[in-house]
């Protein structure tokens, strides 16, 4: 069911208690939606995002959200022209291309074990395949095709877990494993599969930069319950990755943007919880490391982020209170 859509600072009907903020600029709520929202992708003139019904975009220079596709998945990704759908079920998994003009879907390659996670590029597209449960020896890969799902290649077969797929103009990069993970790349062409770290406890969102990595362990998800969920930098150089915060709130999701990376991270409230009493936040420090800066907070749920040329937004992803806001980047 379609809730109300406000572009101002007050928020759905004027209620401004679903976000506080840091120093500087309050949150503009500039959508809001009774739906689970999640998957926050941006090009030069639109969010798209997945909600409960089905994928759906909305124009950064304002106005109403509209359905693109009545399709969801596991995991999508955006490129100039089209919305890339993961579609996870299990031994018929999709790859799917949604135009982007119309929404027409082209199934771009299928009978997939378990589509997890997608990444794309100018010309091709990626992803990685979770393997069954408890199965030995793990049967899931990395794969990639051509976007017209010619020239599909397993990159690397037999893995556990295989997930958070990114690529660079010569790597691919992914975890493989949970609670006792491996950070890898591979080349493009499958070869040259290289271990990047080892013995890690739930990495999760790698981001690439030119010169380095970035992902955040998800400890407090983990078995472990940690009171904290570190967020690391690798370079391209290094053997050990750095440390670069040890965030109180679980992260959620990572971006870079020039010298800066951007993180959200959530509380678990709900639609009617206090604002005093939940520690949402987005934040982000210098890639090279610092202190964070705090851009907003008192956010009752903090999921993916995006930063555009002028704007940084993230959504809420609560089912029944889904709302997306921006902040100005400073």
């Amino acid at each position: 069911m379609m809730g109300c859509i406000l572009v101002t600072a007050l928020g759905c009907g004027g209620d401004d208690s679903a976000t506080g903020s840091g120093p500087g600029t309050q949150p503009t709520q500039v959508l809001a939606l009774d739906s689970f929202l999640s998957d926050l992708h941006l090009d030069s003139d639109h969010l798209y995002f997945e909600a409960q019904s089905g994928i759906q975009t909305l124009p950064l220079a304002g106005g109403q959200p509209q359905e693109l596709v009545h399709n969801t998945g596991e995991a999508i990704a955006v490129d100039a022209d089209a919305v890339w759908i993961a579609r996870g079920t299990r031994g018929t998994g999709q790859i799917i291309r949604v135009s982007k003009l119309d929404g027409a879907q082209q199934v771009v390659a299928d009978n997939q074990l378990a589509p997890a996670s997608i990444a794309v590029d100018d010309t091709h597209v990626f992803w990685t395949n979770r393997s069954t449960y408890q199965v030995s020896p793990p049967d899931g890969s990395v794969v990639s095709a051509r976007k017209d799902g010619t020239e599909l290649m397993v990159l690397v077969p037999g893995l556990d877990e295989p997930r958070n797929i990114t690529v660079d103009t010569t790597f691919v990069y992914f975890t493989m494993g949970i609670e006792n993970a491996t950070v890898a790349r591979v080349n493009r062409d499958g070869t040259g599969l290289t271990p990047l770290a080892t013995g890690r406890l739930w990495p999760r969102n790698i981001v690439v930069a030119t010169d380095a990595i970035y992902w955040f362990e998800d400890w407090a998800g983990s078995s472990q319950r940690s009171n904290t969920s570190p967020i690391f930098k690798l370079d391209q150089s290094a053997s050990q990755p750095l440390l670069l915060f040890e965030d109180e709130v679980r992260p959620h999701a990572l971006a870079l943007d020039g010298d800066f990376l951007y993180w959200t991270a959530q509380d678990f409230g709900d639609c009617n919880t206090n604002p005093d009493y939940v520690d949402g936040v987005v934040r982000r420090m210098p890639t090279n490391g610092g202190q964070p800066e705090t851009l907003a907070q008192r956010l009752r749920d903090a999921n993916d982020i995006v930063i555009a040329s002028t704007a940084i937004y993230w959504a809420q992803s609560l089912a029944a209170c889904g709302a997306i806001y921006s902040l100005p980047k400073r």
